[in-house]
């Protein structure tokens, strides 16, 4: 079974074209394709729509590292791999300074199918998570519950909108200049929050006492847990806020 692939091809010679697609169907691939060969062309067929773009390094008045530049320009999220006749390692190692994901001699391309399944994957891999972050942004914005990011030693690293207006200030970025001990009428409290986190993994409805940015005071309850790193160090803790002072 082949797999559908969209794929521009920057290539002057229509023999090595023709190469390029026959060792992509013995990859495994399915190319749907267009074959431009001048600046103008390869501008005017750029798109987001793309699975691949594979690029000689040098054409008559243009080159890869200029097409991979442009790709860029146009904050493209499009594999970009090099084909060349020869291709130094300084200039290969500049390319892919410039934003190439990968490069492959024309002598050498029996790797062609491999190297370009593995951009693709890579790439979607990449979209899904930017796709999950901003669907978590979006939540962590507008769900009617405090959220809280906070190191070990207190430090407040995130709190989304309806915390910032739990606690009373004026702005996101003055409660992350806080620390959460200075929140915690009981600064005892921090530390028991800790020490359950660290016996229980997670805590729900701790209950505390907040300070306000004014000074007053309302009763919460706290849950959470804990991220960590490989070697099982506390990297952040992070839950939710509930007012529950009526």
């Amino acid at each position: 079974m082949t797999v559908p692939l969209r794929v521009l091809i920057l290539e002057d010679r229509p023999e090595d074209c023709e190469l390029i697609l026959h060792e992509l169907g013995r990859g495994g691939l399915d190319p749907v394709w267009r074959r431009v060969d001048t600046e103008a062309d390869y501008l005017a067929h750029l798109s987001p729509d793309l699975d691949v773009i594979l690029a000689d390094y040098a054409l008559p008045g243009f080159d890869a590292m200029r097409a991979v530049r442009h790709l860029k320009d146009r904050n493209l999220d499009v594999p970009f791999i090099v084909l060349s006749g020869t291709l130094g390692d300084e200039l290969a190692a500049a390319i892919m300074r410039a934003g190439a994901t990968d490069y492959l001699l024309k002598d050498r391309l029996a790797r062609l199918g491999q190297a370009v399944t593995a951009a693709v994957e890579a790439t979607r891999q990449r979209r899904q998570l930017r796709e999950a972050e901003t669907r978590y942004k979006s939540l962590f914005e507008r769900v009617p519950v405090g959220l809280y990011r906070t190191t070990p030693a207190g430090e407040i690293v995130d709190a989304n909108p309806t915390l910032v207006q739990m606690l009373g200030y004026p702005e996101r970025q003055s409660l992350l200049t806080a620390e959460a001990t200075d929140l915690y009428v009981d600064p005892g409290q921090w530390s028991r929050f800790q020490a359950l986190v660290a016996e229980q993994g997670n805590v729900r409805g701790f209950e505390v006492q907040l300070r306000r940015c004014d000074g007053s005071v309302i009763s919460a309850r706290l849950s959470g847990g804990r991220t960590q790193d490989a070697e099982g160090r506390t990297l952040y803790y992070e839950g939710s806020i509930e007012d529950v002072t009526e």
